[in-house]
């Protein structure tokens, strides 16, 4: 069985000022799936986070974790929560 992931990439975009379709335009696939990988309904490919690390100026872990990460702000922190 595979462990979801927990993530960041709405929070990380957001900051970069980035929509979905920028990022996806950015990493090469399409707003729906950055969509769905924002909300946990999909794991990122290796291929796309590395893509998504490169785009956000951030390392792979601080975007993607096997655990939670720790609250930053608001009830959620901005993290989606695997399903």
């Amino acid at each position: 069985m595979a462990a979801k992931l927990f993530n960041r990439v709405a929070m990380l975009r957001r900051a970069s000022g980035l929509t979905q379709a920028e990022l996806g335009r950015a990493v090469g696939v399409t707003p729906e799936t950055i969509g769905a990988i924002e909300n946990g309904r999909q794991d990122a490919t290796l291929l796309t986070a590395l893509r998504m690390a490169a785009v956000l100026r951030t390392p792979v872990p601080n975007i993607f974790r096997e655990q939670p990460f720790p609250q930053l702000v608001g009830p959620n922190g901005g993290e989606s929560q695997p399903t």
